[in-house]
């Protein structure tokens, strides 16, 4: 059972969540009215297409223009951090990890170790964490490791006059540190 629209941050029902189903006569416009409405409310939308297809076999297929029209338009907004494109079963489990997490950081030296706990089954539950790590002004990018699992070219951003860096962190998994770095030029796409 899903209900049409935009649903909140946790959905009050994981069961039961909000969707919509587009179909043949459903404009790539209308679509991206629900993403904006997602975006402006910081909610949650999931998507139900039964097919995309330039040959509509039923009401229940989107025609492909339209959806190309939407997944371009969303990979915009993934492209400008608006919204976060994850896998259905990632974006639960981060939602989840979220409700009972906890993070702690701790300078040693010249790194900071972030820790994040939770209170879920880690054979399931093992979605990094997005925190937010304060960090030297000097900073311009910062490398972290979580066990066999590194990120470069970590991207500082200022708030408030004070300097951060979003650290992904796999709770329950043992101390992430981070660290000052420069930028690594072999790890970017080009």
């Amino acid at each position: 059972y899903t209900k049409e629209g935009v649903d909140t941050i946790p959905p009050t029902d994981y069961f039961a969540m909000y969707s919509i189903m587009p179909g043949s006569e459903t404009t790539a416009e209308e679509i991206m009215e629900s993403v904006d409405e997602a975006v402006e409310k910081n909610g949650i939308l999931v998507f139900c297409f039964h097919g995309i297809s330039d040959t509509i076999a039923n009401s229940l297929t989107t025609r492909k223009s339209e959806a190309d029209e939407v997944f371009g338009k969303v990979g915009e907004y993934v492209a400008e951090d608006k919204v976060w494109n994850p896998f259905y079963a990632d974006a639960v489990k981060y939602m989840k990890e979220t409700e009972t997490a906890k993070a702690t950081m701790e300078t040693t030296g010249d790194a900071i170790e972030v820790t994040v706990t939770d209170e879920l089954d880690n054979e399931i539950f093992d979605y990094p964490l997005t925190v937010k790590v304060p960090v030297p002004a000097d900073w311009e990018y910062a490398l972290l490791t979580q066990g066999e699992r590194t990120e470069t070219n970590v991207k500082t951003f200022i708030e408030n006059g004070e300097t951060f860096v979003y650290a992904n962190v796999v709770p329950d998994a043992g101390k992430a540190t981070v660290v000052k770095s420069e930028l690594i030029l072999d790890d970017l796409a080009l």
